[in-house]
Protein backbone atom coordinates (compact mmCIF):
# COMPACT_ATOMS: atom_id res chain seq x y z
CA UNK A 1 0.00 0.00 0.00
CA UNK A 2 2.87 2.33 0.46
CA UNK A 3 4.44 1.85 -3.28
CA UNK A 4 1.95 4.46 -4.11
CA UNK A 5 0.11 2.20 -6.37
CA UNK A 6 -3.99 2.36 -6.40
CA UNK A 7 -5.66 -0.32 -4.51
CA UNK A 8 -8.78 -1.08 -3.85
CA UNK A 9 -10.84 -3.89 -2.48
CA UNK A 10 -14.73 -5.03 -1.73
CA UNK A 11 -16.86 -5.62 0.65
CA UNK A 12 -20.23 -7.79 0.59
CA UNK A 13 -21.88 -5.68 3.22
CA UNK A 14 -21.33 -2.85 5.39
CA UNK A 15 -19.00 -0.68 3.33
CA UNK A 16 -18.81 2.70 4.57
CA UNK A 17 -16.62 4.04 1.46
CA UNK A 18 -17.26 7.61 3.22
CA UNK A 19 -14.65 6.63 6.08
CA UNK A 20 -12.16 4.57 4.01
CA UNK A 21 -12.47 5.19 0.44
CA UNK A 22 -10.85 2.46 -0.89
CA UNK A 23 -13.61 -0.01 0.50
CA UNK A 24 -15.91 -0.05 -2.03
CA UNK A 25 -19.88 -1.87 -1.85
CA UNK A 26 -19.35 -4.51 -4.13
CA UNK A 27 -22.66 -5.36 -5.66
CA UNK A 28 -23.19 -1.76 -6.54
CA UNK A 29 -19.86 -2.68 -8.78
CA UNK A 30 -20.24 -5.93 -9.89
CA UNK A 31 -23.31 -7.61 -12.31
CA UNK A 32 -23.66 -11.27 -12.38
CA UNK A 33 -25.11 -14.00 -14.32
CA UNK A 34 -28.23 -16.07 -13.63
CA UNK A 35 -27.23 -18.17 -10.33
CA UNK A 36 -28.47 -21.65 -10.01
CA UNK A 37 -28.66 -22.60 -13.58
CA UNK A 38 -30.35 -25.56 -15.05
CA UNK A 39 -29.93 -24.58 -18.50
CA UNK A 40 -26.84 -26.60 -19.29
CA UNK A 41 -26.29 -23.79 -22.63
CA UNK A 42 -25.35 -21.20 -19.87
CA UNK A 43 -27.26 -18.64 -20.72
CA UNK A 44 -24.89 -15.39 -19.95
CA UNK A 45 -26.72 -12.25 -19.39
CA UNK A 46 -27.01 -9.82 -17.07
CA UNK A 47 -28.98 -11.03 -14.19
CA UNK A 48 -28.21 -9.41 -11.10
CA UNK A 49 -27.31 -6.13 -11.13
CA UNK A 50 -27.39 -3.00 -8.62
CA UNK A 51 -25.86 0.76 -8.12
CA UNK A 52 -25.89 3.36 -10.39
CA UNK A 53 -23.47 2.10 -12.72
CA UNK A 54 -23.96 1.16 -16.78
CA UNK A 55 -24.22 -2.93 -16.96
CA UNK A 56 -20.82 -2.24 -19.13
CA UNK A 57 -19.35 -0.26 -16.13
CA UNK A 58 -19.80 -3.55 -13.96
CA UNK A 59 -16.88 -6.21 -13.14
CA UNK A 60 -18.70 -9.50 -13.72
CA UNK A 61 -19.31 -12.44 -11.51
CA UNK A 62 -19.98 -15.33 -13.63
CA UNK A 63 -21.77 -18.90 -11.70
CA UNK A 64 -20.47 -21.23 -13.62
CA UNK A 65 -21.92 -23.97 -11.81
CA UNK A 66 -24.99 -26.49 -12.92
CA UNK A 67 -27.98 -27.50 -10.99
CA UNK A 68 -30.62 -29.72 -11.25
CA UNK A 69 -33.95 -29.16 -9.51
CA UNK A 70 -34.89 -32.22 -6.99
CA UNK A 71 -38.58 -31.14 -5.72
CA UNK A 72 -40.04 -30.26 -8.87
CA UNK A 73 -42.45 -28.53 -6.94
CA UNK A 74 -42.70 -24.53 -6.88
CA UNK A 75 -39.35 -23.06 -6.95
CA UNK A 76 -38.39 -26.60 -6.03
CA UNK A 77 -34.92 -27.57 -4.18
CA UNK A 78 -32.15 -27.07 -6.25
CA UNK A 79 -28.45 -29.14 -5.96
CA UNK A 80 -25.38 -29.64 -7.67
CA UNK A 81 -25.79 -31.84 -10.46
CA UNK A 82 -23.34 -34.96 -9.76
CA UNK A 83 -23.59 -36.07 -13.28
CA UNK A 84 -23.29 -33.17 -16.06
CA UNK A 85 -20.88 -33.75 -17.96
CA UNK A 86 -19.76 -30.30 -18.60
CA UNK A 87 -20.29 -27.73 -15.60
CA UNK A 88 -18.70 -24.03 -18.25
CA UNK A 89 -18.09 -25.79 -21.09
CA UNK A 90 -14.99 -28.00 -19.84
CA UNK A 91 -15.14 -31.91 -18.98
CA UNK A 92 -16.27 -32.23 -15.42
Amino acid sequence: MGSSRSWRTQMHGASDNSSVDFILPEFNMIWEDPYSSTDPSFPCHVDCISGMLAAEEHMNMINHNLNVKIIPIGPGVLVSDPVAPTTNGLES
